[in-house]
């Protein structure tokens, strides 16, 4: 279930091809749940669609770098650890954890997508031959 697009003329770096394939495996997000010591609520993220790092990564809004901490809370918090946000009750334990694993696949997203317009752009860059009827 990888995600890597190799072409003839280049390959991606190390980094660049483990980014790409862990954030649309629903493996790598599994082994990132149990980093974060929260495979126990794997069901929770399912019941979602979250079941991948890209997924976690949009789930409040296609603009990543600009999410407010409140809606995270709203979103994905009170969803996971089934909390409902009355102020009497503390925020739980994992909510920090579940925090922090949606910053991370914020940060592999971008990264992906980062990576992919620099290759689209580097592409331009590189000659390719043209068929001879083509040519002026």
């Amino acid at each position: 279930m990888l995600s890597v697009f190799i072409t003839p003329c280049t390959k991606p770096t190390l980094i660049q091809w483990t980014t790409m394939s862990t954030l649309r495996s629903e493996l790598a997000f599994e082994e990132k749940l149990k980093d974060f010591g929260l495979a126990d609520k794997k069901t929770r993220f399912d019941d979602k669609g979250w079941k991948t790092m890209g997924a976690l990564a949009v789930s409040c809004g296609y603009n990543p770098e600009g999410v407010p901490d409140a809606k995270v809370t709203d979103v994905i918090v009170r969803h996971i650890c089934e909390w409902d946000g009355a102020p009497p009750r503390e925020e739980p334990v994992s909510a920090n954890n579940i925090r922090q694993l949606f910053w991370e696949c914020i940060q592999a997203f971008i990264a992906d997508t980062r990576y992919r317009h620099d290759y689209a752009m580097a592409m331009d860059d590189v000659s390719r031959p043209v068929n001879k009827y083509e040519r002026k």
